[in-house]
């Protein structure tokens, strides 16, 4: 079960080594795509050192767009699932055993929400979508 990350960022470069690190670690994540939304600091370099694709867009364009850019570009990697996440948030890996669990009894449902992580600042539900 291949993973791909899509996300929205602007400004995230202090967490974008703590997002990777959290992120990668778990083996089925097998790519990274940030869409970036007009960042005025170093987030586009701390990103692409980090080998995480980023693809630079305006940010003068509504956030539903930039997202929409994100699965686009997460759909080309022929990864079977994306996740949606925010660049603050971290997984819960407890939850992890569910998440594939229901990809896999559920791979024709396209797209299934599930408490899969929490952010630094709140809980958040996880999008789960098949390619």
């Amino acid at each position: 079960m291949d993973i791909c990350i899509a996300s929205v960022m602007r400004n995230e470069s202090l967490f974008l080594p703590y997002f990777y690190s959290n992120w990668i670690s778990i083996p089925q994540i097998k790519h990274i795509i940030l869409v970036d939304n007009g960042s005025e600091d170093s987030s586009i370099s701390v990103a692409r050192s980090l080998n995480i694709e980023v693809i630079e867009h305006s940010s003068e364009v509504d956030f539903n767009s930039i997202r929409n850019i994100s699965l686009l570009a997460a759909q080309k990697t022929n990864c079977a699932h994306i996740l949606m996440v925010d660049v603050d948030e971290i997984p819960n890996l407890r939850c992890f055993s569910l998440f594939q669990k229901l990809s896999e009894n559920f791979s024709t449902v396209p797209f299934i929400g599930i408490p899969f992580y929490e952010g630094f600042c709140s809980k958040s539900v996880m999008w789960l979508e098949s390619s």
